[in-house]
């Protein structure tokens, strides 16, 4: 299964040019990139996401907007996103400590735009892997019947 990186970028070049660049460090990783929190949250409602790549600052007529970080704040409150990587790549460089010690970031890239930092920070990132959904029951079929049985109570030996 390739992984899926979303990227969460409102200058559309900037977004392009980070699109191309992760599709450039792995091949076979699926990538979306959209330009603010909505579009984001519906990619979350179809997708298994691995890694994400997203500015604070998705409002840039807005000196005051942190809606990236605020994007973050919910996606942890997802379960099985916990612990997926997220990297933020900013001008703000005001929020640095807030997106480690707050939302548990991976990363936090000052822009303008390192090159290699950001190959080397997604390298390293696209080696974990989401939680993904497990399915609740296993059926089992015998004599023309179906039974279904629950996986966590199956026991493992």
């Amino acid at each position: 299964m390739s992984k899926k990186v979303l990227i969460v970028e409102n200058n559309v070049e900037q977004l392009h040019w980070l699109e191309e660049l992760v599709r450039a460090i792995d091949k076979d990783v699926w990538v979306c990139a959209v330009t603010n929190a909505d579009a984001a949250s519906d990619i979350l409602s179809n997708q298994v996401i691995d890694v994400f790549l997203c500015n604070v600052t998705l409002d840039s007529g807005n000196a005051e907007d942190v809606s990236g970080m605020d994007l973050v704040g919910e996606i942890r409150k997802i379960e099985k996103y916990l612990f997926t990587p997220v990297i933020f790549i900013t001008e703000r460089m005001d929020f640095e400590e807030e997106a480690y010690r707050d939302l548990h970031c991976y990363g936090y890239i000052g822009k303008p735009f390192n090159t290699e930092e950001i190959t080397q920070t997604v390298k390293k990132a696209l080696k974990y892997t989401t939680q993904r959904d497990v399915k609740e029951y296993v059926y089992f079929q015998k004599d023309g019947l179906v039974y279904p049985v629950k996986c966590k109570d199956i026991p493992i030996q």
